[in-house]
């Protein structure tokens, strides 16, 4: 995977924020929804949703519509960058 300089100066600053962190750590055990996540990291849905569309938007967690239900993963790409 190449990845230019601008592409990772914005995965970095999407992971600046330690909500978004601890987010990508969560993902790691496997798809979730907004409300498990929030659940989880005790924020509410509204800023839970605006760090996922922050991850989302960046490329690093794919979203995946079943029924009513947003399930989030990482992106396969970026899960050997995690686990390293």
């Amino acid at each position: 995977m190449r990845v230019g300089v601008y592409e990772l100066r914005q995965v970095l600053k999407a992971l600046a924020d330690s909500n978004r962190i601890a987010i990508m750590c969560c993902l790691q055990s496997g798809k979730k929804c907004v409300c498990e996540i929030e659940q989880i990291l005790s924020v509410s849905q509204s800023a839970t949703s605006k760090h996922l569309n922050r991850l989302r938007m960046v490329g690093l967690i794919e979203a995946e519509k079943t029924a009513q239900w947003v399930y989030y993963s990482i992106q396969i790409a970026y899960t050997r960058i995690i686990h390293s």
